[in-house]
């Protein structure tokens, strides 16, 4: 008789249409054990794996319940250090994630969520950082989700900003994100935000190292929005802006370190 694992892995397994909730139920099992067990999910590649990737490409409505759990154990699976580059390698999670993180619908919420979680996961892993930033599906969601300014899509831009502000970790990519138009504005735009000092503090982290490149040290200043935001930032009241005042601050001490910059900046005194 089959065990636990081989019945869940089977449910979650079901293409027929008639079997949707069956499926559905497997799906959730299968998320709950993610928490725990995301590591022999993933290396199980012809079970629990292929159940959960199929699941995730599904596009029918009728099965956003069982998209959305697919998409919550792939998050697990990114959340382990070891998988992450395997998953960015494999097509089938590459399209999985991508397909997640671009989801528009409205019941497609948490969908989005757990995609855009799985590639700021991705994001934080060094060795695939760049292969991410220049694949245009994976830029495009990104940078998408961190432009989102509904209220209701509050936490989706805030993961979004984060994977941007993963990405801006890597030094060789500091010049491309602030020259990228919409990755520019919605950090601009999230540094202006009222709604939530962790949204403005990953902006102002982005800010700060973007501000350390030395290719963007001119453009930022001349930037007026930028080197106005740079500016309030210091002068951010209360506990939560903290570390805003700090990377504002860091921010500008970048861009003095540049020599063509620093009679500008002294000779900038307005209020």
């Amino acid at each position: 008789a089959a065990g636990a694992r081989a019945a869940l892995v089977a449910a979650a397994s079901h293409h027929a249409p008639e079997a949707r909730e069956a499926r559905a139920y497997g799906l959730a099992a299968l998320q709950n054990l993610s928490s725990e067990e995301a590591e022999s999910m993933w290396q199980d590649e012809g079970g629990a794996r292929l159940a959960v990737l199929q699941a995730a490409l599904l596009t029918d409505d009728a099965d956003v319940k069982a998209r959305a759990c697919a998409t919550l154990v792939m998050h697990s699976f990114a959340r382990v250090p070891a998988n992450r580059s395997a998953m960015w390698q494999d097509s089938g999670a590459r399209a999985a994630a991508l397909m997640a993180a671009s989801a528009s619908g409205s019941i497609e919420l948490e969908v989005r969520e757990s995609g855009l979680l799985v590639l700021c996961h991705l994001a934080s892993e060094a060795a695939i950082a760049e292969k991410i930033w220049k694949d245009i599906e994976a830029r495009s969601a990104i940078v998408k989700g961190a432009q989102l300014i509904e209220p209701h899509n509050l936490r989706n831009r805030l993961i979004a900003l984060r994977a941007v502000q993963e990405l801006a970790s890597v030094a060789a990519l500091r010049a491309d994100i602030w020259c990228d138009e919409g990755a520019r504005a919605a950090v601009l735009a999230a540094a202006a935000a009222t709604n939530s000092s962790r949204l403005r503090e990953s902006a102002y982290r982005i800010l700060l190292a973007c501000s350390s490149d030395k290719d963007n040290k001119e453009l930022m200043w001349a930037d007026e929005a930028t080197r106005a935001m740079m500016c309030s930032g210091v002068q951010c009241d209360g506990a939560a802006y903290r570390r805003v005042r700090i990377c504002a601050a860091g921010s500008l001490q970048n861009l003095t370190s540049a020599p063509r910059l620093k009679n500008l900046v002294w000779a900038d005194v307005e209020v």
